[in-house]
């Protein structure tokens, strides 16, 4: 039976937030890719380790589980919980506030950690900066981070999940990102061409000649016993 489930504290929170944001399925979706990584990193490997799904967000909003074919009350877990939390801004006094302090100790986990790499990730930066000679990515980072923060700016759900689609298909198809060693590969270090085709063709030309030769050796022999040469 299925009358009675009511969404837990937790996944009333989650819908709130997610409807202040105007977010799509698959932008939640995208999203929780992060948290799956940085739990792993942590020792905390959630089950899922790609994006959750709609279907999943469903049941943790929802709080069951399917039985069979039947829904059944279920508690969402912790990794699950945290990670839809950091996807929407949900934080972990929010967390904590309706019920659900396991799920706010793993999303104080990974806000720290994404800190610990954004902060790596600037000190870098300052350092390459510093040194007045910029890497070639780094050059390149700087112009297009602003016109991708810039991009989707105006645009609704749907649209910012259609602008990111074509952005994933050119990194994904492009041959200049599909595989950049084949271009930037250093002459020097490329092997040869194969000849494995003109040995064999030698090899096989040596064999023909050699009873050419050995007849030519026997005419010589005959002649040398032919009366005319005695």
């Amino acid at each position: 039976m299925t009358e009675g489930l009511r969404p837990p504290p937790e996944g009333l929170l989650l819908i709130a937030a997610r409807e202040r944001q105007d977010e799509s399925g698959h932008s939640v979706a995208h999203k929780t890719a992060l948290s799956a990584a940085i739990l792993k990193k942590l020792g905390y490997p959630p089950s899922k380790l790609g994006p959750l799904s709609e279907t999943y967000w469903r049941s943790v909003v929802g709080g069951f589980a399917w039985v069979g074919k039947k829904k059944v009350k279920a508690t969402p877990y912790a990794r699950a919980v945290a990670r839809y939390a950091y996807a929407l801004g949900v934080t972990a006094e929010e967390l904590t506030a309706a019920g659900r302090a396991d799920a706010a100790d793993l999303l104080r986990l990974i806000q720290t950690e994404v800190a610990r790499e954004e902060k790596e990730r600037r000190d870098l930066d300052a350092a390459r900066r510093a040194s007045g000679n910029p890497a070639r990515v780094e050059e390149r980072w700087l112009l297009l981070e602003p016109l991708l923060r810039q991009a989707p700016v105006g645009l609704d759900a749907y649209e910012r999940d259609d602008l990111r689609d074509r952005v994933d298909g050119l990194l994904t198809k492009s041959a200049q990102w599909q595989a950049p060693q084949d271009s930037d590969q250093d002459p020097d270090s490329a092997a040869p061409p194969a000849r494995s085709a003109k040995p064999a063709k030698s090899a096989k030309s040596a064999k023909s000649a050699k009873p050419a030769r050995s007849k030519a050796a026997k005419t010589v022999k005959k002649e040398s016993r032919s009366p005319r040469n005695r």
